[in-house]
């Protein structure tokens, strides 16, 4: 019995010497060991794990190269267009656009900021999180169209399907007259930022600093507050409640009424709109409105015709 013990000893300390041994070379030789084996499936195991940590860290780095580049051409645009007196033509005659696309650009920047953050994913792996989010907007847009619909019908006295364009960027307003207020939730992101930025200021006050500072940390503030800020003026003033009736019978004579039609009693250059499948009646817009830009459209206050005239289109008869 104690022959057979220290037989079984021994086998047990050849195996652990033959897994233990640093021998190396015994993987190039045709009569490979168990020792062998274990290293190479070892050794491919962290390559393979290495490799994927620097895609991953790869992908971060470009990323963040990108955001940077994003935040940085949204700065240069809320810059220019911030200027009183700019010193080329053409940034003052651009400004409002210029402005509208670095607040474009800038949400966009916020929005995949936010994305990235482990915040964020975690909660959006959940579906409950996910069908609540689509239910919601759903209900929002369910409930700007409604309203746009009102706002139309109340203006025009007809459907609001006869302005199709106008209806659709009428629901696009209200929608964003709701979502702003929930803009506000951008500055609790803003305020880790911060903190983030103060930290660094601290650490290169001691001298104990980062190789570089956070530049998402100083940028990620500013661009969230120029953005709810916007959203707040906008919402408020210019696509706000009281300015809406403007804004629609604008959208509405650029783009929904029409003065290129057939109807023998009315006059060339009259702007209609043709209601119903037979399209035999039209709305008659007989207001003169200047000609409007962008820029008009968004800053300027319009007074709204009290009256549009629903009359009958009567088509000339041609000889053959």
């Amino acid at each position: 019995m104690s022959e057979y013990r220290n037989n079984v000893d021994d086998q047990i300390s050849l195996i652990r010497n033959e897994l233990t041994s640093s021998d190396i070379n015994e993987r190039y030789s045709r009569d490979r060991t168990l020792k062998s084996y274990i290293h190479n499936i070892s050794k491919k195991i962290n390559d393979y794990l290495s490799h994927q940590e620097q895609l991953k860290s790869n992908e971060q780095y470009n990323i963040s190269w990108a955001l940077g580049i994003l935040s940085f051409v949204a700065i240069c645009l809320l810059t220019n267009s911030s200027q009183s007196e700019p010193d080329f033509n053409w940034i003052r005659e651009n400004q409002l656009s210029l402005k509208i696309w670095g607040v474009a650009l800038a949400a966009i920047y916020i929005g995949a900021s936010l994305e990235r953050s482990t915040f964020i994913k975690c909660l959006w792996g959940f579906s409950t999180v996910k069908i609540i989010v689509s239910i919601s907007f759903s209900g929002v847009v369910v409930y700007s169209t409604g309203k746009a619909s009102g706002a139309i019908n109340s203006i025009f006295g007809v459907d609001a399907t006869a302005f199709p364009v106008t209806y659709t960027f009428t629901t696009a307003i209200i929608v964003f007259h709701i979502i702003a207020p929930f803009l506000f939730f951008i500055s609790l992101g803003a305020i880790l930022h911060v903190f983030n930025a103060i930290q660094w200021i601290r650490s290169k006050w001691k001298g104990e600093t980062y190789e570089l500072p956070p530049y998402h940390s100083f940028v990620f503030p500013i661009l969230a507050c120029v953005l709810m800020f916007n959203g707040w003026s906008w919402s408020s003033n210019e696509l706000g409640e009281e300015s809406l009736p403007g804004k629609v019978y604008m959208m509405a004579h650029s783009l929904d009424f029409n003065s290129n039609h057939e109807c023998s009693k009315l006059k060339k250059g009259i702007p209609v709109v043709f209601l119903g499948p037979a399209q035999n009646d039209i709305l008659v817009d007989a207001y003169k409105v200047k000609e409007m830009d962008f820029g008009t459209f968004f800053n300027a206050r319009i007074d709204v015709p009290e009256q549009f005239y629903r009359i009958k289109c009567t088509y000339p008869e041609y000889d053959k």
